[in-house]
C-alpha cells in the first residue's frame, strides 16, 4: 500500500513519538528548524527528500517503509513500541517485563523470513 505523500508528515510524525524523539531532535539531526518539522507533521509543508534522507537513516528505517513502499510487519511496530517504553522507563521490573516482551517477538519471528529477523534484531541494538 503506497503512502499518500500528502500524509507523509504524518508518518513523520508518528514514527518520531514511536522512537521518542521530540521535533527538536529531529531539527537538530537534520538540519532543518524546529519550525519546519511541525509543519512536515501537520502536513503544511512537503518534506523535502534531503529531509526524509536524514530522517530515515535517524530512525533507521528505508525511504521504502517510511513512504509506505515497504510496509513493516506488525512485529515490527510492536517492537518499536515497546523499545520506545524500556527507553523512557526507569522501573527495573518494568524494564524487566518489557525485555520478556521483545524476546517473545523474536521468538516468535523463528518462522518469519531472515531480513525481518535482522531488522529487530537492529532495532533492539539501537537501545
Amino acid at each position: 500500500m503506497k503512502q499518500n505523500i500528502s500524509l507523509l508528515g504524518s508518518e513523520v510524525k508518528k514514527i518520531r513519538k514511536d522512537l521518542g524523539y521530540t521535533q527538536t531532535d529531529i531539527a537538530d539531526y537534520t538540519g532543518f528548524t524546529r519550525g519546519s518539522v511541525n509543519k512536515i507533521e501537520r502536513n503544511e509543508q512537503r518534506p523535502p527528500i534531503d529531509f526524509l534522507v536524514k530522517f530515515a537513516e535517524l530512525c533507521e528505517i528505508s525511504l521504502d517503509q517510511l513512504t509506505g513502499l515497504k510496509k513493516k510487519t506488525p512485529l515490527i511496530s510492536d517492537t518499536l513500541k515497546i523499545l520506545s517504553e524500556l527507553k523512557k522507563s526507569s522501573d527495573k521490573g518494568k524494564k524487566e517485563t518489557l525485555a520478556n516482551s521483545i524476546l517473545e517477538i523474536i521468538q516468535k519471528l523463528e518462522s518469519e523470513n531472515e531480513e525481518l529477523k535482522k531488522d529487530i534484531r537492529d532495532l533492539i541494538r539501537k537501545f
